[in-house]
């Protein structure tokens, strides 16, 4: 999940916006309500360079959660 400015893409987005990304799903879930649960902190917003190097840092970012997801599951 991302929770933030957008910075690479927005300067000055007056409020934060919240994004979550959902692991192998394949669906419509648009106007729908869910409930999404904080587990850790991977890292802080910042402005990337360019879209390709945001569109990397994602990929490194989700397989992160992914991996921190498996741990919270083994130990659940």
């Amino acid at each position: 999940m991302n929770i933030g400015l957008k910075p690479t893409f927005h300067d000055g987005l007056p409020k934060p916006s919240l994004e979550a990304h959902l692991f192998d799903f394949e669906g419509s879930i648009y106007e729908e309500t869910m409930d999404v649960e904080l587990l850790t902190y991977i890292r802080p917003e910042r402005k990337f360079s360019s879209v390709q190097e945001l569109i990397a840092q994602i990929a490194a970012d989700a397989q992160q959660a992914k991996i921190l997801l498996a741990e919270k599951n083994i130990q659940d």
